[in-house]
């Protein structure tokens, strides 16, 4: 495991570029919070969302509104050991 801590002057930064802030750097990990069902329901019904580039990276994409898809990754929003 790498535990890379940045060091952001959270506070110095403009809203705006605490977004890209935390879509480019950041993440949360919860281990072993989902079952091996859950994590194969959210793959196949990811591999087939439509992405969109963003504009400050060549490497980011994103999928608007992803949370009123349905199925498995709306599920996510009230999973029961993550509340």
């Amino acid at each position: 495991m790498n535990n890379h801590v940045v060091e952001t002057d959270w506070a110095g930064l403009t809203f705006g570029e605490q977004v890209q802030h935390l879509e480019v750097e950041g993440f949360v990990v919860l281990p072993d919070i989902l079952c091996a069902d859950e994590i194969e329901r959210l793959k196949a019904q990811t591999s087939r969302f439509e992405t969109q580039a963003v504009d400050y990276s060549p490497r980011q994409r994103y999928c608007p509104n992803v949370q009123f898809v349905g199925g498995a990754i709306t599920e996510l929003i009230a999973h029961p050991p993550t509340i």
